[in-house]
């Protein structure tokens, strides 16, 4: 199966609820391996974190329903999407094998398409489906994706 990876599964690190978890070089600075370990479970075990974490998740979960809808606008006559249940990623099964090796330059100019995170993609053959990592990447980027694959999937 030839697919394509687009997108990033790696969380925002700049979203305001991962910045506050995760802090500066120096915060730790003087600190022995078992206060740095310390310091992190009493994070962890805060009522304020289980909160924060339950904000992320749902941030992540309305990006990816607003995804979808935007996949139903653009790509929806060419490939389903499917929702997956936690994570940052999702797949996008195409209703035919396409080829996308025309595509790859713009993906790459928006930072969508990384060479190194396509181990599983042959630019020779045509693609059945696209794993779309919705962490790090703005809804906005990832719609542009979507044109930019919906115009060439007119092509085909």
């Amino acid at each position: 199966m030839n697919f394509l990876t687009l997108g990033s599964d790696k969380p925002d690190y700049t979203h305001p609820i991962v910045q506050k978890y995760n802090a500066p070089a120096g915060d730790n600075a003087g600190l022995t391996q078992d206060q740095q370990i310390i310091k992190v479970v009493k994070a962890l075990q805060s009522s304020a974190y289980a909160s924060d974490v339950e904000k992320l998740r749902l941030y992540y979960k309305q990006k990816l329903i607003t995804l979808q809808t935007v996949f139903q606008l653009s790509l929806s006559k060419y490939a389903v999407f499917n929702m997956p249940s936690g994570g940052l990623a999702a797949w996008i099964k195409l209703n035919e094998d396409l080829d996308v090796a025309d595509a790859i330059p713009e993906l790459s100019g928006l930072g969508l398409y990384q060479e190194s995170e396509n181990q599983n993609y042959d630019p020779l053959r045509p693609v059945s489906g696209i794993r779309l990592g919705i962490g790090s990447h703005t809804v906005e980027i990832l719609e542009k994706g979507f044109e930019i694959l919906a115009a060439r999937f007119k092509l085909a």
